[in-house]
């Protein structure tokens, strides 16, 4: 599906025939059939078949994580699963990025940096940062789970951006920068780490003036 072989709308071939390519047997492919039908990616029709509902399951993914509300619960969650997971990228950046990648992080700051002095919203360029960080990994399954989250991040970042310090959100990212040139993996734990607490602290404001 992914590749393109099967589009929107087509049957799945009989179950037979796919047992034999996959090498499976019938209950390991209706477990898969049944995964995939979960996440809305495939479809079951009584009485005609399996069909494919959509080719884009990242989008699937995406779509069910918009559906989360922010509120409490689901902000520290995301904290959570952000901070453990940024900081193994982070981890990995600090050995594996080139050249290359830490001027484009550096570039994506000094447009963050603009924007605040002309007191426009850098929201965007905070999410892209934390992108561009994953790619540095070289570790596609963190890019990839990091990019399913995007979506919700947008949201979180457009929420709580009246209540930020612009300069400090800004340093605290300049902070991983050179903690990544140092090639010092504990540097850049750290520096994700305050980071993370200071969005913790934003929380804590928005908490109170709610």
């Amino acid at each position: 599906i992914k590749e393109g072989y099967l589009k929107v709308g087509d049957r799945l071939p009989p179950e037979r025939e796919l047992c034999e390519k996959f090498q499976v047997s019938r209950t390991s492919l209706r477990e898969g059939i049944k995964s995939l039908a979960h996440l809305g990616i495939l479809e079951s029709i009584p009485g005609s078949g399996v069909y494919v509902r959509t080719g884009f399951p990242r989008k699937v993914l995406q779509r069910r994580l918009e559906e989360f509300k922010i509120d409490e619960t689901t902000i520290s969650s995301l904290i959570e699963f952000r901070e453990g997971i940024e900081s193994f990228i982070g981890e990995l950046a600090s050995e594996r990025a080139t050249k290359e990648e830490i001027n484009e992080l550096e570039k994506v700051v000094a447009r963050m940096e603009r924007k605040r002095e002309k007191g426009s919203s850098f929201a965007r360029e905070e999410v892209e940062f934390h992108e561009l960080l994953a790619r540095a990994s070289h570790n596609e399954f963190c890019l990839k789970v990091l990019e399913s989250i995007v979506p919700f991040i947008v949201r979180w970042v457009y929420a709580r951006e009246v209540v930020i310090n612009p300069e400090r959100v800004i340093s605290l990212h300049r902070s991983i920068i050179e903690s990544i040139k140092k090639r010092s993996a504990q540097e850049v734990r750290k520096s994700i780490e305050n980071h993370f607490a200071h969005t913790r602290e934003v929380i804590k404001k928005i908490k109170s003036e709610s």
